[in-house]
């Protein structure tokens, strides 16, 4: 993890004017002003990063100003061995306000063409540029004319693993308090009814669900989909990443499915 942020956590920084850390106070956040159409942030590593064992890559990111895919309302990630031979990621879209984003495998993310490294091998470097909009002269200090941005955290992590424990965690909303029945599923996709899914048990009351993974669930990467059905509708959504089953490169977390509302 790369936050609550101080000086130590940043390499290398381009494209700034200034950067602020623990902002607003007691946050940890770093707040950047860009002077450059290209800000970009190059975190510290100094043991190289194993591209085995980190897969996955989350961040809380704001841009201050209107939205505005098409003048810059977009991020890029980076990586490589040089600070001048970086791959780089295809647009990742910045939504209005504070968000968290995830990329639930660096190594299936699409590249920008001529990229020189997949997600393989120890990455000496990591990057992100938090959006792309022109820089502008005389903005006179105003957060959202300047293009300011926040970041609160990054975090590389390995999947979450099932070796053969784990738990699933999910926040539910029912306005209409009618009694609520939430079924837990294993999916090797993200289409949920095209036959590939698994059941993996059915809770009655509660927001977490225990599973031990039996044997005969072949070993392997899937998704964890979450139905919740109150006699009314149903409602259902697919776990932010994937979910190693046995055989596990390093040491996963719990996995948290959000948002259910009906």
């Amino acid at each position: 993890p790369w936050g609550p942020f101080d000086p130590l956590d940043i390499r290398f920084a381009g494209g700034l004017a200034s950067i602020r850390y623990d902002d607003p106070p007691g946050s940890g956040s770093l707040v950047g002003r860009p002077n450059s159409g290209d800000p970009g942030l190059v975190f510290n590593s100094p043991d190289g990063i194993d591209t085995r064992i980190y897969r996955s890559m989350c961040y809380r990111l704001q841009v201050f100003g209107e939205r505005n895919i098409g003048a810059g309302s977009v991020a890029r990630v980076f990586w490589g061995q040089a600070l001048n031979a970086f791959s780089t990621s295809v647009d990742i879209v910045v939504e209005a306000g504070l968000n968290d984003y995830c990329l639930e495998d660096l190594g299936d993310i699409p590249l920008v063409p001529g990229s020189p490294h997949s997600w393989t091998g120890t990455m000496a470097h990591l990057r992100l540029d938090p959006h792309e909009f022109p820089s502008t002269p005389g903005c006179q200090s105003v957060p959202e004319v300047c293009r300011d941005f926040r970041l609160d955290r990054v975090t590389l992590s390995p999947h979450d693993r099932a070796d053969p424990d784990f738990r699933v965690q999910w926040s539910l909303v029912n306005p209409d308090s009618d009694p609520t029945i939430t079924s837990v599923f294993l999916d090797t996709d993200r289409t949920f009814g095209n036959g590939n899914e698994k059941l993996l048990g059915v809770v009655d009351t509660g927001t977490e669900f225990h599973w031990s993974a039996p044997s005969r669930v072949p070993d392997g990467l899937y998704y964890v989909y979450v139905e919740a059905d109150d006699g009314r509708a149903s409602v259902g959504r697919y776990g932010s990443g994937r979910l190693q089953v046995g055989n596990p490169t390093g040491q996963g977390n719990r996995l948290f499915v959000d948002g259910f509302e009906h």
